[in-house]
Protein backbone atom coordinates (compact mmCIF):
# COMPACT_ATOMS: atom_id res chain seq x y z
CA UNK A 1 0.00 0.00 0.00
CA UNK A 2 2.88 2.16 1.34
CA UNK A 3 4.76 1.89 -2.28
CA UNK A 4 1.65 2.80 -4.64
CA UNK A 5 0.76 6.01 -2.55
CA UNK A 6 4.43 6.62 -3.06
CA UNK A 7 4.32 5.94 -6.76
CA UNK A 8 0.84 8.22 -7.12
CA UNK A 9 2.64 10.37 -5.35
CA UNK A 10 5.34 10.83 -7.28
CA UNK A 11 3.58 11.05 -10.26
CA UNK A 12 1.89 13.70 -9.35
CA UNK A 13 4.79 15.70 -9.01
CA UNK A 14 5.86 14.60 -12.45
CA UNK A 15 2.77 16.53 -13.51
CA UNK A 16 2.64 19.23 -11.54
CA UNK A 17 6.57 19.93 -12.92
CA UNK A 18 4.69 19.43 -16.09
CA UNK A 19 2.11 21.80 -15.72
CA UNK A 20 4.00 24.19 -14.27
CA UNK A 21 6.30 24.13 -17.20
CA UNK A 22 3.54 24.11 -19.45
CA UNK A 23 2.48 27.41 -17.64
CA UNK A 24 5.95 29.23 -18.67
CA UNK A 25 5.64 27.96 -21.85
CA UNK A 26 2.20 29.01 -22.11
CA UNK A 27 3.16 32.79 -20.73
CA UNK A 28 5.85 33.40 -22.83
CA UNK A 29 3.46 32.44 -25.63
CA UNK A 30 0.88 34.36 -24.70
CA UNK A 31 1.80 37.00 -21.82
CA UNK A 32 2.25 36.02 -17.73
CA UNK A 33 -1.47 38.58 -17.63
CA UNK A 34 -3.08 36.43 -20.21
CA UNK A 35 -2.85 33.31 -18.40
CA UNK A 36 -5.76 30.67 -17.44
CA UNK A 37 -6.03 27.34 -16.94
CA UNK A 38 -7.20 26.41 -20.45
CA UNK A 39 -3.68 28.09 -21.99
CA UNK A 40 -1.75 25.86 -19.00
CA UNK A 41 -3.78 22.97 -19.63
CA UNK A 42 -3.15 23.06 -23.78
CA UNK A 43 0.78 24.08 -23.23
CA UNK A 44 1.49 21.09 -20.71
CA UNK A 45 -0.99 19.12 -22.64
CA UNK A 46 -3.17 17.91 -19.66
CA UNK A 47 -6.58 18.46 -19.37
CA UNK A 48 -8.10 21.41 -17.43
CA UNK A 49 -9.65 18.84 -14.52
CA UNK A 50 -6.50 17.87 -13.76
CA UNK A 51 -4.59 21.03 -13.69
CA UNK A 52 -7.24 22.26 -11.39
CA UNK A 53 -6.98 19.20 -9.48
CA UNK A 54 -3.22 19.99 -8.78
CA UNK A 55 -3.53 23.44 -8.43
CA UNK A 56 -6.67 23.84 -6.43
CA UNK A 57 -6.15 27.61 -6.35
CA UNK A 58 -5.40 29.81 -9.42
CA UNK A 59 -2.96 31.78 -6.80
CA UNK A 60 -1.02 28.30 -6.38
CA UNK A 61 -0.50 27.63 -9.57
CA UNK A 62 1.10 31.06 -10.81
CA UNK A 63 3.43 30.97 -7.38
CA UNK A 64 4.86 27.49 -8.71
CA UNK A 65 5.02 28.70 -12.21
CA UNK A 66 6.73 32.23 -11.03
CA UNK A 67 8.87 30.04 -8.36
CA UNK A 68 10.29 27.91 -11.50
CA UNK A 69 10.17 31.10 -13.76
CA UNK A 70 11.91 33.87 -12.01
CA UNK A 71 13.24 32.37 -9.08
CA UNK A 72 15.44 29.62 -10.74
CA UNK A 73 17.16 32.62 -12.12
CA UNK A 74 18.38 33.73 -9.14
CA UNK A 75 19.57 30.35 -7.31
CA UNK A 76 21.23 29.74 -10.11
CA UNK A 77 22.98 33.18 -10.39
CA UNK A 78 24.30 32.89 -6.87
CA UNK A 79 27.56 31.69 -7.99
CA UNK A 80 28.14 35.14 -8.98
CA UNK A 81 27.69 36.93 -6.15
CA UNK A 82 29.80 35.14 -4.53
CA UNK A 83 33.08 35.06 -6.80
CA UNK A 84 32.21 38.60 -8.69
CA UNK A 85 30.07 40.01 -6.00
CA UNK A 86 26.40 42.03 -5.45
CA UNK A 87 26.82 44.27 -8.51
CA UNK A 88 27.70 41.32 -10.94
CA UNK A 89 25.06 39.07 -9.71
CA UNK A 90 22.26 41.79 -10.46
CA UNK A 91 23.77 42.93 -13.65
CA UNK A 92 23.47 39.27 -14.68
CA UNK A 93 19.97 38.94 -13.58
CA UNK A 94 19.27 42.10 -15.47
CA UNK A 95 21.30 40.21 -18.94
CA UNK A 96 18.84 37.32 -18.12
CA UNK A 97 15.64 39.30 -18.30
CA UNK A 98 16.82 41.05 -21.41
CA UNK A 99 16.92 37.38 -23.20
CA UNK A 100 13.88 37.01 -21.67
CA UNK A 101 11.57 39.49 -22.37
CA UNK A 102 8.30 37.77 -21.02
CA UNK A 103 9.89 36.89 -17.68
CA UNK A 104 10.58 40.55 -17.34
CA UNK A 105 7.32 41.59 -17.98
CA UNK A 106 6.01 38.79 -15.38
CA UNK A 107 8.16 40.48 -12.52
CA UNK A 108 6.76 43.69 -13.50
CA UNK A 109 3.42 42.44 -13.68
CA UNK A 110 3.75 40.95 -10.35
CA UNK A 111 5.10 43.80 -8.66
CA UNK A 112 2.39 45.99 -9.55
CA UNK A 113 -0.04 43.25 -8.11
CA UNK A 114 1.50 43.18 -4.94
CA UNK A 115 0.93 46.85 -4.57
CA UNK A 116 -2.38 46.57 -4.79
CA UNK A 117 -3.82 43.89 -3.19
CA UNK A 118 -2.88 41.12 -0.32
CA UNK A 119 -3.27 37.33 -1.02
CA UNK A 120 -0.94 34.27 -1.35
CA UNK A 121 0.27 35.11 -5.04
CA UNK A 122 1.40 38.93 -3.59
CA UNK A 123 2.35 37.43 -0.26
CA UNK A 124 5.10 35.23 -2.39
CA UNK A 125 5.97 38.13 -4.19
CA UNK A 126 6.66 40.31 -1.13
CA UNK A 127 8.43 37.85 0.23
CA UNK A 128 11.07 37.07 -2.63
CA UNK A 129 11.56 40.89 -3.14
CA UNK A 130 12.35 41.15 0.66
CA UNK A 131 14.52 37.91 0.38
CA UNK A 132 16.65 39.68 -2.87
CA UNK A 133 17.26 43.19 -0.72
CA UNK A 134 18.21 41.07 1.85
CA UNK A 135 20.23 38.84 -0.21
CA UNK A 136 21.83 42.14 -2.08
CA UNK A 137 22.67 43.12 1.05
CA UNK A 138 24.88 40.37 1.98
CA UNK A 139 26.65 39.96 -0.61
CA UNK A 140 27.40 43.44 -0.54
CA UNK A 141 28.79 42.95 3.05
CA UNK A 142 31.37 40.05 1.77
CA UNK A 143 31.87 42.50 -1.20
CA UNK A 144 33.53 45.02 1.55
CA UNK A 145 35.23 42.56 3.10
CA UNK A 146 36.72 41.01 -0.34
CA UNK A 147 37.70 45.09 -1.31
CA UNK A 148 35.10 44.45 -3.92
CA UNK A 149 33.28 47.36 -2.25
CA UNK A 150 34.13 50.46 -0.41
CA UNK A 151 34.52 50.18 3.26
CA UNK A 152 32.39 53.11 3.77
CA UNK A 153 29.27 52.04 2.08
CA UNK A 154 26.37 50.64 3.95
CA UNK A 155 25.09 47.71 2.75
CA UNK A 156 21.70 47.77 3.83
CA UNK A 157 21.38 51.72 2.21
CA UNK A 158 23.74 50.45 -0.42
CA UNK A 159 21.15 47.14 -1.44
CA UNK A 160 18.33 49.65 -1.28
CA UNK A 161 19.60 51.62 -4.12
CA UNK A 162 20.84 48.86 -6.00
CA UNK A 163 17.44 46.92 -5.99
CA UNK A 164 15.09 50.29 -6.98
CA UNK A 165 17.86 50.49 -10.03
CA UNK A 166 17.69 47.31 -10.91
CA UNK A 167 13.80 47.26 -10.85
CA UNK A 168 13.68 50.60 -12.43
CA UNK A 169 16.03 49.82 -15.35
CA UNK A 170 13.58 47.25 -16.10
CA UNK A 171 10.57 49.29 -16.17
CA UNK A 172 12.04 51.56 -18.19
CA UNK A 173 13.12 48.84 -20.59
CA UNK A 174 10.03 47.60 -20.83
CA UNK A 175 8.02 50.62 -21.54
CA UNK A 176 10.55 52.50 -23.92
CA UNK A 177 12.95 49.91 -25.89
CA UNK A 178 15.83 51.15 -24.04
CA UNK A 179 18.30 49.64 -26.11
CA UNK A 180 21.41 50.04 -24.02
CA UNK A 181 20.11 48.40 -20.75
CA UNK A 182 23.41 46.88 -19.53
CA UNK A 183 25.50 50.29 -20.25
CA UNK A 184 22.52 52.54 -18.55
CA UNK A 185 23.24 50.08 -15.48
CA UNK A 186 26.65 50.06 -15.50
CA UNK A 187 26.87 53.79 -15.33
CA UNK A 188 24.22 54.58 -13.17
CA UNK A 189 26.60 51.57 -10.82
CA UNK A 190 29.43 53.93 -11.31
CA UNK A 191 28.16 56.70 -10.01
CA UNK A 192 26.82 54.72 -7.08
CA UNK A 193 30.01 53.80 -6.07
CA UNK A 194 31.35 57.41 -6.43
CA UNK A 195 29.13 58.04 -4.04
CA UNK A 196 29.63 54.70 -1.64
CA UNK A 197 33.35 55.74 -1.58
CA UNK A 198 32.42 59.04 0.34
CA UNK A 199 31.27 59.16 4.35
CA UNK A 200 27.74 60.20 3.82
CA UNK A 201 26.23 63.75 5.91
CA UNK A 202 22.90 64.93 6.48
CA UNK A 203 21.51 67.39 4.82
CA UNK A 204 21.23 70.61 6.57
CA UNK A 205 17.63 71.67 4.72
Amino acid sequence: MTDVRSAAEAGDQAERSRVVVGAVQAARRDGFVNLDYFSVARAANVEVWRVKQLFPTWESLVVAAASHWIGAARRQSRVIAETRGAVAYLRHLLRLSQLDPAMMRARVHLMSVACNARGTEDDWYREQYAHLMQDVAQFLGRDMIAGREPRSMAPRHAAKQLTALYDGLQLQYLLTDEPDLLGTWDRAVARMRSGWSSEYTEPTS
